[in-house]
Order: structure tokens, then C-alpha cells, then sequence
């Protein structure tokens, strides 16, 4: 029988409308294989009375990367998308570290995976595990990635992105996606060594220990520390309420401090990492940096160059060696020796009961606001070229050959400020 083409078409389209559904239906059914699958990982160990641990942070994870990559740095997260777009790597920067009144130290590690064969991704969270391991002499080593070795990705004109997960044992397993999250509980009491070189969120809670930081392209926010040593680069915030004592070396960073002991600004070198490249600061061990200040005892300045330093109250200040960086402090306490170049120094408040001011500088600006019921000698220079000094203000004390020695106030006083800074702008009011 011959069939009209009224029918041929009806048959065509119900086969079409019957192959688009199965379609639909077989990517459905895809789509439900292919869910993403979570694991978290918890391990706890009781430690000593002494405990250092040492950590890396979520970011550490090694990426080995070829063809077209897309990394992208938000707020709260680090990830990696491939060839067309796709998120292949995400990994959640904060790193919430919590200190408690246990003799323990706990790990939380949460895994997320998609991959194209469900098997893949479950053998996958099967085989990551937590290392947690308590050494002879005291120390943790914790690993925010568990046993990741590497993330892997190539694509290509012709090839999609083709992803695997590298563990420590040398087994490669195909993946989609991949996102890390880490969180650990620490004692009180512990010592912390933590370093990072990639894009990383530190929210520490109050230590009563020491904290050694390594970081670059990290924040670090803490509550309070005993004793802090840094080295940093290109870390945008690194705030902490209170520090007992601290030795930081840095490169393009914000340091924030409201409340100190003793802080000491680049007597260490900074690590290889850390380095600017800039040939005319890499030498200084702190360059191009801004530190603001709460209440200090002492800060002593060892080697910075074009850093910008803010100092609310702080009773002494000693600068060793400073290039083209600029200082201000809005009340001086007892004493500031500085011996430097281009430092431009602004003292808000001088004390009354202040005890020595000696500055050597040259082509720089010094302000220096002093109380008006205060009594000191002045010591400038008989050679250097000083502008914006006001002479009447003063009485010639005595002149000592090279300097002349002015007197403020009505009665004898050990305050001293002695001032050879030639090519200067002075002003002290």
C-alpha cells in the first residue's frame, strides 16, 4: 500500500519526538550519575604538654596544568576552570583554626568530587585519608589537602579537559571537579609553623603560644599571640588584637598590631619567597609595606625601605637602617634614635617627660609637636642645611663648635633632641 506524505511526516516526527525524549531522559540519567559526592574527614589525636604543629594551608594543594586555564581569586575562594569555562578546581581559602583547653588537635577536611564514571569518585574518596601523626619530638604535621599530591588538567584545540587526581602513592584517578575545605582545632598552649605560598584566609583564635607564619598572597586575622614571627609577601591583610612580641620581615603588605610588647620590623631576612623583584628593594628585609600600630613598648626598625609606618603610642623607637620610608607617630613617649635616609619622621605628641630624641637623616621632612609645659635642649648642626626652623622661638644655650645647643622652657631638664639632618625641612612647635 503506498503511504500518503501526510503519514511519512507524522512517522518522522514521532520518531524524532521519541529520540529527543530518550535523549533528555539518557542525559537526566547522566546528570544523576554524575552528582557531586561529599566526604568529610575527622581525625583527632591527643598530644603532650609541649606540641608544635606545623601546617600548609587548603591552597598548597600541587596543580600541574597545561592548555587553556582560568584561575580566578574571589573573596572566599582559589579555583581553577578549563577549556571552556568549567570549574575544575575550587578550593575554599578560609582556614578556620580554632584554639581550645583540650590536650588534642583535631582535623576536618571536607572533599568534594564529580567525576564522569561514579566508581572513579568513590574509589577516590575511599583512598584520601587524613595523616595525623604524632612525632618523638612533639611535633604534628598536618596536611590540609590529605594525601593530594597533584591536580592534573590538559585540554587541547581538539581535546576537552581532562582532569585526574594524583595521590601521594602514585595513582591517578579521573575526575570533573574537585573542592577542598579544612578546618583544625589546636590547644591553647601549642606553637604553630604555618606556610603557604597561594591564595589563602587565616582566622586564628587566641594562642598562648608562638606563631611562625610563612605566606605570600595571604590574610591572616588572630585574636592574640605570645610570641610572632613573619615573613611575608604581597599579604594584604595580617591584623591581630594583641601580640606579646613580634619580628616581622615583609614585601607589599598591611600589618596591623593594635596592641604590643616589643615589635621588631626587618631584622630577619626575608625568605626567598618573599622577595620583591624589584633589584633596587629585593636587599631590604622589609620594603614597600604598610604597619599601623596600636600601644607599644618598643618598636626597633632594623631595615625597611618605602614602607609607611603609623604608630599610635609607643614609649621607644629605634631605626637602624630606613631608605625613602615615612614614619608617624601620633604620641612619643620617652625616645626615638634613628639613623637613616629620606625618612620623613612626624612626631604628633612629644611627651613632656620625654627622655631623647637623636635624629641622623638627610632630604627628609621631621615635624615634631612637643607640650608646651615641657623643658629640653636642642642640638642642630652648625652645617646642615635646615628649612622651616623657627629660631626665635628658642634661646642660644651653648655653642659646642660643630652645633649649636637652643634651650625651650624654663627649667633645667635632661630632655634632649639632638637633629643632624642636612637638606631638611624642620619643623618643632
Amino acid at each position: 500500500m503506498k503511504k500518503s506524505s501526510l503519514h511519512i511526516q507524522s512517522t518522522l516526527l514521532l520518531k524524532f519526538n521519541t529520540g529527543v525524549a530518550l535523549m533528555y531522559c539518557l542525559l537526566f540519567a547522566q546528570s544523576i550519575l554524575n552528582a557531586q559526592i561529599s566526604k568529610t574527614y575527622v581525625e583527632e589525636i591527643s598530644v603532650g604538654k609541649q606540641v608544635e604543629i606545623l601546617s600548609n594551608v587548603p591552597s598548597s594543594i600541587g596543580v600541574n596544568v597545561s592548555g587553556t586555564v582560568t584561575t580566578n581569586n574571589t573573596k572566599n575562594r582559589y579555583s581553577l576552570s578549563g577549556k571552556n569555562g568549567d570549574l575544575r578546581l575550587n578550593v575554599l581559602k578560609d582556614l578556620l583554626i580554632e584554639t581550645w583547653d583540650k590536650a588534642m588537635v583535631r582535623q576536618e577536611t571536607k572533599i568534594t568530587v564529580n567525576s564522569n564514571d561514579d566508581n572513579d569518585a568513590i574509589r577516590l574518596l575511599a583512598l584520601m585519608k587524613i595523616k595525623l601523626v604524632n612525632g618523638p619530638d612533639g611535633r604534628i604535621d598536618i596536611d590540609c589537602n590529605l594525601n593530594i599530591d597533584l591536580f592534573k588538567m590538559k585540554n587541547g584545540w581538539f581535546r576537552s579537559d581532562d582532569c585526574t587526581i594524583q595521590l601521594e602513592s602514585g595513582e591517578n584517578i579521573s575526575i570533573n571537579y574537585l573542592e577542598l575545605e579544612t578546618k583544625l582545632f589546636i590547644p591553647k598552649y601549642a606553637n604553630l609553623n604555618l606556610k603557604g605560598n597561594k591564595h589563602c584566609i587565616i582566622r586564628l583564635g587566641e594562642l598562648d603560644g608562638d606563631l611562625d607564619v610563612e605566606m605570600k598572597y595571604a590574610e591572616i586575622y588572630g585574636v592574640s599571640v605570645n610570641n610572632l614571627r613573619a615573613s611575608l609577601r604581597s599579604c594584604y591583610n595580617v591584623i591581630f588584637e594583641s601580640v606579646e612580641n613580634a619580628d616581622i620581615s615583609s614585601s607589599n603588605s598591611y600589618v596591623k598590631i593594635d596592641k604590643a610588647n616589643i615589635i621588631s620590623i626587618g631584622s630577619q631576612s626575608l625568605n626567598d619567597a618573599c622577595k620583591l623583584a624589584n633589584p633596587k628593594y629585593m636587599r631590604s628585609n622589609s620594603a614597600q609595606s604598610k604597619y599601623k600600630f596600636g600601644q607599644l613598648n618598643t618598636l626597633q626598625i632594623s631595615d625597611s625601605a618605602n614602607d609607611e609606618i603609623v604608630i599610635n603610642e609607643v614609649d621607644n623607637l629605634i631605626m637602624k637602617s630606613s631608605n625613602f620610608s615615612n614614619l608617624e607617630i601620633n604620641k612619643l613617649r620617652k625616645s626615638l634614635i634613628a639613623d637613616v635616609k629620606n625618612t620623613d619622621i612626624s612626631i604628633g605628641n612629644l611627651d613632656k617627660d620625654f627622655s631623647e630624641i637623636n635624629i641622623t637623616n638627610a632630604l627628609s621632612t621631621i615635624e615634631i609637636s612637643t607640650d608646651k609645659a615641657s623643658n629640653y635642649l636642642l642640638s642642630l648642626a652648625k652645617d646642615n642645611l635646615i628649612e622651616g626652623f623657627d629660631e626665635a622661638k628658642f634661646s642660644l644655650y651653648a655653642d659646642e663648635g660643630l652645633n649649636n645647643v637652643y634651650r625651650f622652657g624654663s627649667k633645667v631638664s635632661n630632655s634632649t633632641i639632638t637633629l643632624n639632618c642636612d637638606r631638611c625641612k624642620f619643623t618643632i612647635y
